[in-house]
């Protein structure tokens, strides 16, 4: 699911899991192929339920992000992974 958002506003992307009750999974995100860590970026909001907020979209947000989902302890689980392009839109001034 790509996104497009004017600059200044929030994206949040959702990344969705169905699992078993005794499947324990890792969820994480990726931009550019990097790993986000929301202690090193004060505009990424990561929740619980897989969901990833950019607080105030900017130029540099442009990309790629890649949510993915490991089985940590059923291997028969398997994994899987999602992504979508975020596109920041700079509105013209008057």
């Amino acid at each position: 699911m790509n996104i497009s958002v004017t600059k200044g506003q929030s994206a949040t992307f959702k990344c969705t899991v169905s699992k078993e009750d005794d499947t324990d999974i890792e969820l994480y995100w990726k931009f550019n192929d990097q790993l986000l860590e929301e202690n090193d970026n004060p505009n990424l909001k990561m929740y619980r339920n897989g969901t990833l907020q950019i607080m105030e979209a900017k130029n540099t947000d442009i990309g790629t992000y890649k949510c993915i989902v490991q089985s940590i302890n059923n291997y028969m689980a398997g994994n899987d992974t999602k992504t979508a392009y975020l596109n920041v839109v700079e509105l013209p001034y008057a």
